[in-house]
């Protein structure tokens, strides 16, 4: 499989796994490409919620909707 076409199925799985907002559908995302899992599952829902405000294919109102998120529960954006 040439890399461009990993890439592209890489981004999908993520930003099909991003929008669910599913604990689950997250942890299956990880597991699928070899990646760490967050420590639990209330970082799994900041770090999707994060992702969400970063990436580019989701709407402004994703964005917006992600960073209410966050602000409402004392986190911030930024991917530190």
């Amino acid at each position: 499989m040439r890399n461009s076409s990993i890439f592209r199925r890489y981004n999908k799985d993520r930003d099909e796994a991003v929008a669910s907002l599913d604990v689950d559908t997250f942890k299956a995302f990880c597991k699928k490409w070899s990646l760490p899992t967050p420590p639990t599952d209330e970082v799994i829902e900041i770090t999707m919620r994060k992702m969400m405000y970063h990436i580019n294919s989701f709407s402004e109102e994703d964005k917006q909707a992600a960073k209410e998120w966050l602000e409402s529960r004392n986190y911030t954006t930024d991917l530190k």
